[in-house]
């Protein structure tokens, strides 16, 4: 069953810990974040995966079989002759701080990664040199949490979630 806590409750609770300078999560919280952490991540949206995130109890997930009962998502367009679409991926995700962003394919001009944390502050800002495939990430510095991790070029820009778990 889905929860309308979602992403809003979620960013709630968690400003009511930073005001409340709380360094641990009361049981009430968890109990409100466990319903968010188990949804499908096409129906829950970012919500899922800062709840998981922040409930930081080492827990798998089984999206396959949370996101069965969810309607089937519409399938994209394939990419046309000599159009290049952005794409890329980062593993293991999550991560204890340490990982690796892979495109798809190789860069073929120069592009930018940006990380960001959940309140939008920019962490990271460096240029990807043309021919880029691989790319390590180390935030072994960064707090356990959600983050941003954009990628742009001259054929767009790409963001996804990024979970670091101690």
């Amino acid at each position: 069953m889905e929860t309308i806590f979602g992403i809003w409750g979620v960013g709630l609770l968690l400003l009511e810990a930073i005001a409340n300078d709380q360094t641990e999560l009361t049981a009430q919280q968890r109990a409100d974040l466990q319903p968010v952490a188990v949804q499908c991540p096409f129906s829950g949206g970012e919500g899922v995966f800062q709840a998981r995130a922040l409930l930081d109890d080492d827990t798998v997930y089984d999206d396959v079989a949370a996101c069965a009962a969810a309607a089937p998502q519409p399938l994209k367009q394939p990419a046309r002759e000599g159009e290049v679409r952005l794409s890329f991926r980062i593993y293991p995700n999550p991560s204890n701080g340490l990982a690796i962003l892979e495109m798809e394919r190789e860069m073929e001009a120069d592009g930018h990664l940006t990380i960001s944390n959940y309140l939008g502050q920019t962490l990271v800002d460096e240029d990807l040199p043309e021919g880029t495939e691989a790319y390590p990430l180390d935030l072994t510095g960064f707090p356990a949490g959600v983050y941003y991790v954009t990628v742009a070029d001259k054929s767009g820009k790409l963001t996804q979630i990024f979970t670091v778990s101690k």
